[in-house]
């Protein structure tokens, strides 16, 4: 039997599940734009012949916490040859202390760490879904620091480097700002401290520019998002699995 592939994160991985569809009232269906899947299976789409099957894990208002503990219930289930895309969500999420921007890298590098040591020996990648931590929360130098060995973690030191920046605009770019981060910063342009990511801003971005039709009225990848995001992502996957 072929590997299988699996995706690991929260709604924004997720996606809309046809179990779902059943359940949307009619009109509120059209803010979905269309979307049904995820970017994990447009991936799978384009790598069957790899892969028997993709089976999303995803589920709405996971935090980090709760991605580490899918990473280790899966850990049994794993074959040497199937692969496992964990995309980790804001930083923050979860947390209900408040947190320096310095405990929060230390605690997302210990929950990176502690996949690669359930994992190790497996393939996988790991990305993010928002929040890039350069250069809203540290900085490329302490991303080194903290993590040794960074080469199963999608651009890892760069700045924008989230699935929400595939569908922004801002991917890897150095001189935009990603327009949710831009919500949470003060006129200094320093992003507050804890902030969390929200998504009740539909008009975000205007409805009649290109951009606006990656995204669904809740700020969730359309259709259109979803496969984009599978297009930049797919390179990576394809490079770690001849790797």
């Amino acid at each position: 039997m072929k590997p299988l592939f699996y995706t690991i994160g929260d709604s924004f991985t997720r996606g809309v599940r046809t179990d779902e569809v059943n359940v949307t009232e009619k009109d509120k269906f059209h803010e979905y734009k269309g979307t049904l899947g995820s970017f994990g299976d447009w991936i799978f789409k384009d790598l069957s012949r790899r892969f028997n099957r993709h089976i999303n894990l995803s589920t709405g208002e996971y935090d980090n916490d709760s991605i580490v503990q899918t990473c280790k219930l899966l850990r049994e289930n794993l074959i040497k040859d199937d692969f496992v895309l964990i995309v980790m969500t804001n930083p923050s999420k979860g947390q209900e202390i408040d947190m320096t921007n310095k405990e929060v890298i230390t605690l997302v590098t210990s929950q990176i760490q502690e996949i690669q040591e359930i994992l190790e020996g497996y393939n996988y990648l790991i990305t993010f879904a928002f929040s890039s931590l350069v250069p809203y929360w540290t900085s490329p130098r302490i991303l080194k620091r903290k993590i040794k060995d960074s080469t199963r973690i999608i651009e890892w030191t760069k700045p924008n480097n989230t699935l929400h920046d595939i569908c922004s605009g801002t991917w890897l770019e150095e001189e935009e700002i990603n327009p949710l981060m831009s919500e949470v910063m003060d006129e200094s342009g320093d992003v507050s401290i804890n902030h969390s990511i929200g998504f009740n801003n539909p008009n975000r971005f205007n409805p009649y520019h290109n951009l606006g039709r990656n995204f669904c009225k809740d700020n969730h990848p359309s259709t259109d998002g979803h496969e984009l995001i599978a297009n930049i992502l797919k390179p990576y996957i394809i490079e770690s699995l001849d790797s």
